[in-house]
């Protein structure tokens, strides 16, 4: 059985490095990303099984055009993405629109015990899509 391997987007470096220690102290395999700039050219070749992506990155819009790219890419499309922010108000404005198009949301601040089930459903829910 393979670990499964999740990408962590998140420009907050303490946010960045718990997330990868706690994940790797699970059993995943951790990639981290601080910047969306780059990112979704470097989720389209490492083809994680999870994308955890700050909704705010180095700006407002970083998450959500990443988000696109990931959505817009065939190669990247079906990779499941659980989209994260401390910004509850928008985050939960944009709640029902992100479950549409298959995503899934966590605010901030989570307990890891939160996370660590959330990603437990996703990816079960993804082997049997």
């Amino acid at each position: 059985m393979t670990v499964p391997v999740i990408a962590i987007v998140e420009d907050d470096d303490a946010t960045r490095e718990m997330l990868s220690v706690l994940l790797t102290s699970q059993g995943y395999a951790a990639l981290t990303y601080p910047q969306g700039k780059d990112a979704h050219h470097l989720l389209r070749r490492a083809r994680p099984d999870l994308v955890l992506l700050d909704q705010w990155l180095e700006d407002r819009t970083a998450g959500g055009l990443v988000l696109g790219l990931l959505e817009l890419d065939p190669t990247t499309r079906d990779i499941p993405v659980i989209v994260m922010s401390a910004d509850i108000r928008t985050l939960r404005e944009r709640e029902a629109q992100l479950q549409e198009r298959g995503h899934w949301v966590l605010a901030k601040p989570f307990t890891p015990e939160e996370l660590l089930l959330l990603i437990q459903n996703v990816l079960r829910s993804a082997k049997t899509t």
